[in-house]
């Protein structure tokens, strides 16, 4: 059937192949453009679900599926036993979508050093747009055709995996694709801090620290020093007025003397709203440890709460019915307890284990997309400590369709019957 769709001298590999390498790229220059190349690839996925393959799935492959699977199906338990609305399932579903992409990748893996060479033509792009947004529109916040705090973390993410594959380009000394990436890596950070997304360039000196300690045999002392000179200019720019980062550090610092003070709390005071959400949601997790309030009975907890002066008016009649803890964390154990948090966890903890073991066995680029794969893991959970990363549907789509990008572009990922 697809065959009717593909001109007869262009293979359905190479389709898909095309249509992953504009995933990064298209992601955030245009609104909801991290849709379309999941959304494509799902459509010819679900065929091949029904038709046999010569390839039977590997343990890790399993685990990885099973970590999906589980994650979609605690919401689903949820919803039925609390009669949750099916909207509820709307996020979680990319879970299911991405299942039926790996099935379909595995069969057609994307080329490693294409997908690499994508995901930093995607933090270019999108850190020229958000430069471009910045300086000559003069938006407050950049890349705000979609959500800015989502979208600089996924920025941020795309200079991240560059970051990774700037290090294997220094070691094998191959300077044009070292600059490449390092601009790549460059420009992704700026989209982040651009956006004005703390959560994702707060995280960027820890990921950028842990890459130099792992790789750290493979640098010469003139090459340590020439890249700690470099990253001491790049954020010294960063740090100029323009940017606005030190205006957020201070306004950071503010809120948290505001909290300590008792002076609860104005509309604009992002931190101080999130450490009273993150209070209540303790307080909530702490009455039903387990299985948590469900999101139709939050609400009930949150106005006992308010009536016993636990909880402010301000966070009350904004937040409580329907309300999210600003981290996925937090947000976790007060709707789902517990099993929440083990659900949550486990779609965390699995890939990165897997991509883990990869990367202490494998060479050359395999190594650099199992790395990458990792700090997709880690730079995600750092994205959902101060923020409902996967409440979103850009941050769903990302992480779990980026996942199996990488996890099915790794040369080991299935055996042969």
């Amino acid at each position: 059937m697809l065959k009717h769709f593909i001109p007869k001298n262009m293979s359905l590999h190479l389709v898909i192949s095309i249509i992953v390498f504009l995933f990064a790229p298209l992601s955030l220059i245009f609104s909801g453009g991290y849709n379309y190349s999941p959304a494509l690839l799902l459509l010819i996925a679900l065929p091949f679900l029904f038709i046999p393959s010569s390839y039977r799935l590997n343990k890790e492959t399993l685990w990885l599926i099973s970590a999906l699977l589980l994650y979609f199906f605690v919401y689903l338990s949820f919803m039925l036993v609390y009669h949750e609305d099916i909207s509820q399932l709307d996020r979680p579903s990319r879970a299911i979508m991405a299942v039926a992409i790996l099935i379909l990748l595995l069969r057609y893996p994307p080329k490693s050093s294409c997908l690499l060479i994508s995901f930093a033509l995607g933090a270019i792009v999108s850190g020229i747009f958000a430069g471009y947004q910045k300086f000559f529109l003069h938006m407050p916040r950049a890349l705000s055709n979609n959500m800015p705090i989502q979208a600089g973390d996924i920025c941020m993410a795309f200079g991240t995996i560059s970051l990774v594959a700037l290090f294997y380009h220094l070691k094998l000394k191959r300077y044009d694709w070292s600059l490449f990436y390092l601009l790549a890596t460059f420009l992704g950070v700026f989209g982040s801090v651009a956006s004005q997304s703390r959560g994702g360039w707060l995280l960027f000196p820890f990921i950028l620290i842990y890459l130099i300690w792992t790789n750290r045999a493979f640098f010469s002392r003139r090459l340590k020093i020439v890249a700690g000179v470099v990253i001491i200019i790049i954020f010294s720019i960063m740090l100029t007025p323009k940017f606005g980062i030190q205006s957020s550090i201070n306004k950071t610092i503010h809120q948290v003397d505001m909290i300590k003070d008792g002076q609860y709390l104005s509309q604009d005071s992002s931190i101080g709203t999130r450490l009273l959400l993150w209070s209540s949601a303790w307080r909530s997790f702490a009455h039903k440890p387990l299985t948590g309030w469900s999101q139709t009975g939050l609400c009930q907890d949150k106005t006992a709460q308010y009536n016993q002066g636990e909880l402010s008016y301000y966070i009350y009649r904004n937040w409580a019915c329907n309300m999210h803890a600003h981290s996925e964390y937090f947000d976790s154990i007060q709707k789902r307890g517990i099993i929440g948090f083990l659900q949550v966890m486990a779609v965390f903890l699995i890939p990165l284990i897997i991509f883990i073991r990869h990367s202490r066995k494998m060479y050359g680029v395999d190594l650099v997309v199992a790395q990458a794969g990792a700090m997709i893991v880690i730079s995600s959970m750092g994205f959902g400590f101060s923020q409902l990363f996967f409440g979103h549907n850009s941050g769903s789509i990302y992480y779990f369709f980026t996942l199996v990008l990488f996890y099915s572009a790794l040369s080991d990922t299935k055996d042969s019957k």
